[in-house]
């Protein structure tokens, strides 16, 4: 099975080589990494298109937006470019631990899905935090909680949930919620998550990035209207 990595990033060239060589240097061999630059205004396509040149070669497909979309749409068009049987999410300042591959497509081997596991967090300059508060998805847990527990930096799934399945713009994107709107669709849907008990990734925390400067009230309210919204929705 070939396992893609999708990373969709914006001004964040000096994380960005060592987020892609973490996927290229992984356990698992069959493996191609999809980079969607969202309109980036720093030197990001410079230096893509030289690393190509260098090192990456054929396993890195470079997709350049010509107008800033969003990171929602640019993970979509990395999702629908990808060759993978599975893809891989992977933030731009995140890094992918060297057998994620391997213990993924294990995983998908045996039936799963969708799996997310857990992870290490690290601070702006890769200071080593411990591991983020990950855990089993519980559905109904989620819905009384408000939050999946899940680092989405560790997620993959299969091309048909990609096709099934979009990642959405507008207020989802604003409050840094697309990933949990996704998640509890698929979860009131009746997707199956399945967890690895390992660390699958390094997840960057950025005292300056939407998680960390939302509004929480805002959040809350907008995440409760949310997942009212999918339970009233007839089976």
């Amino acid at each position: 099975m070939k396992i893609s990595f999708i990373i969709p990033t914006h001004n964040c060239a000096e994380y960005l080589h060592p987020a892609i060589d973490s996927c290229l240097t992984q356990s698992y061999k069959d493996i191609e990494v999809v980079v969607v630059d969202d309109a980036s205004t720093d030197s990001t396509p410079d230096y893509v298109a030289w690393a190509k040149k260098q090192t990456w070669a054929d396993k890195v497909v470079f997709i350049r937006n010509e107008a800033n979309l969003g990171r929602c749409a640019s993970r979509n068009i990395g999702n629908a470019a990808a060759t993978g049987d599975i893809l891989a999410v992977l933030d731009a300042d995140d890094l992918s631990m060297p057998k994620r591959a391997e213990l993924t497509v294990a995983r998908f081997q045996a039936g799963a899905v969708f799996v997310h596991g857990a992870a290490y967090q690290t601070d702006a300059v890769g200071r080593d935090g411990g591991l983020a508060p990950t855990d089993v998805f519980n559905k109904e847990k989620a819905i009384e909680k408000l939050t999946a527990g899940i680092v989405h930096s560790t997620v993959a799934y299969t091309k048909e949930i990609a096709n099934r399945y979009k990642y959405q713009e507008g207020e989802p994107a604003r409050l840094g919620v697309d990933d949990f709107a996704l998640f509890m669709q698929m979860a009131v849907d009746g997707v199956k998550f399945d967890y690895i008990p390992a660390a699958l990734a390094a997840y960057r925390v950025n005292e300056f990035g939407i998680t960390s400067t939302r509004n929480p009230e805002e959040v809350e309210k907008f995440k409760r209207g949310y997942v009212d919204g999918l339970l009233a929705v007839p089976a």
